[in-house]
């Protein structure tokens, strides 16, 4: 081959080379996130992959400038924004995230400086894939129209599954088409809306500081027979049986996060906890035992991000060790100034329960008893938790703590996250309010409610909603294409 043969050849290295720029997350999507759960998943969206990379190949070899730009143009648009989003938030974008992306917009400016490194690297790509289209590649020939309407019925395919999906089915395809094929939905098909309720701030009536520690996976009946096991009661005195909004751990963190409202059938988000905490001047912080940095799987908005300080992970540990290293951590943070915004979540008992905790502590085997394995894994992991926390915190905090759901300890049915007749037992989960590392009553008649509470600590007051009923919700929080929202209502 001639000098003349390999620089023709060029553009077609530096297209796959900016293919596999755009989609550094990919591989892992296919092989890690999707081919553990389904194998037939692996091969269909590995299949999309390798047709759209063809296809997209296409686009380069088009002929006239104007057309080729002109179409190309959406293809390095969504890329760029898909591989953002990830970079950031760690999760394949989809249409919720889409919709309350341009619900925000107007923060766009401030989420480019909190994360301008991971915005040049990407937008460095999109241009080096602008000047690749407006090149082309025109060393080689399309072959027949053949190509065209195959790409037209692929697309079409494509379309048509997110479509039935109501907008979702983006995780497995190249970034490409994460933005471009649920996009179009969005124009005929809102999903959720924001509350145009004003709130007002009294800055006498703000706290030192506010911290939300969210347990994972943890049943207030067995929350209740831990601390029967070997506990101070005095801690627990106030113990108040409450319900999470969601039985899935991602939705119910958003649904409290975002303060959400359900009016008319449709939800109603408010203003995040992050951004009054801001407006309140608190110095944010988060700590999460299960995330590893840059991977959010709590539907953390781009925005939220941007609004947090400082950022603690522990997901490099040990089960059993995460939550007691959090807690050092924890305690440190608390110790070193007032007026805080703290967000903890922690690894609590998951199931497995068995790795959770020191089984040999407590005489237990892997195979013992999985309801006693359990009962311990709380005591020790939630009960004595908080136990050692509130022996070292400074008496100037309010410390809210719950569960994100409960736990069905039925081995027929899935522990929690039922999309189909799940049962109530997982939504109890153990709710506690602390005021100067003392436990208080907290009445709070609907998990609806829980949100204003919080806000209220921070010194906002805010219109009151009069839906007393709990609203228990399982499945996506989505409604479009006239689905229905699937929830329960419990008095």
């Amino acid at each position: 081959m001639n000098i003349i043969s390999k620089i023709k050849h060029i553009p077609i290295f530096l297209f796959i080379i900016y293919f596999l720029l755009s989609n550094r997350n990919l591989l892992d999507t296919l092989l890690i996130d999707i081919g553990h759960n389904s194998i037939l998943k692996l091969i269909f969206f590995s299949l999309v992959t390798i047709l759209f990379f063809f296809i997209y190949f296409l686009f380069f070899l088009i002929r006239n400038t104007y057309v080729r730009v002109s179409f190309g143009f959406f293809f390095l648009t969504s890329a760029f924004v898909s591989q953002f989003f990830f970079d950031i938030s760690g999760n394949v974008i989809n249409i919720n995230d889409i919709e309350i992306a341009l619900l925000n917009k107007g923060s766009f400016i401030d989420l480019v400086l909190n994360y301008k490194k991971k915005f040049l690297i990407n937008f460095m790509i999109f241009l080096f894939g602008f000047c690749l289209l407006i090149y082309g590649i025109n060393d080689l020939k399309i072959n027949s129209k053949k190509h065209y309407y195959f790409s037209l019925v692929f697309f079409t395919a494509l379309l048509s599954i997110s479509l039935n999906r109501g907008g979702f089915a983006t995780q497995g395809l190249p970034s490409q088409l994460q933005v471009l094929i649920p996009l179009p939905l969005i124009l005929f098909s809102e999903n959720f809306e924001y509350s145009n309720n004003k709130v007002s701030f009294n800055s006498n009536k703000k706290q030192n500081n506010v911290i939300l520690i969210i347990d994972e996976s943890i049943s207030f009946e067995y929350f209740v027979k831990a601390i029967e096991s070997d506990t101070d009661l005095e801690n627990f005195k106030h113990l108040k049986k409450f319900y999470s909004i969601h039985n899935c751990s991602a939705q119910a963190v958003f649904a409290l996060m975002n303060g959400i409202k359900f009016q008319k059938n449709n939800i109603i988000l408010r203003q995040s906890l992050w951004t009054l905490a801001k407006k309140a001047d608190y110095k944010t912080f988060y700590f999460s035992a299960q995330e590893k940095p840059g991977k959010y799987q709590y539907l953390q908005t781009l925005k939220e991000l941007s609004l947090i300080d400082e950022k603690f992970f522990f997901s490099n540990f040990k089960n059993k060790e995460r939550d007691k290293i959090l807690l050092k951590k924890l305690i440190e943070v608390t110790s070193r100034e007032d007026n805080q915004f703290i967000v903890v979540i922690k690894n609590g008992s998951h199931f497995p329960y068995f790795d959770k905790f020191d089984l040999e502590k407590y005489n237990l085997k892997e195979d013992s008893d999985y309801k006693l394995i359990y009962t311990y894994s709380i005591l020790e992991n939630s009960i004595n938790f908080l136990e050692e926390l509130l022996k070292k915190l400074k008496k100037n905090s309010d410390l809210i703590y719950l569960s994100d759901h409960g736990q069905l300890l039925n081995k027929q049915k899935l522990s929690h996250c039922n999309s189909v007749n799940p049962e109530v037992e997982e939504w109890e989960i153990p709710l506690l309010y602390f005021k100067n590392n003392q436990n208080e009553p907290i009445e709070i008649s609907s998990n609806l409610f829980l949100y204003d509470f919080i806000i209220k600590k921070m010194g906002f007051t805010n219109e009151v909603y009069t839906n007393k009923n709990n609203k228990l919700f399982y499945g996506n929080f989505n409604k479009r294409l006239n689905k229905q929202l699937k929830f329960r209502t419990l008095k």
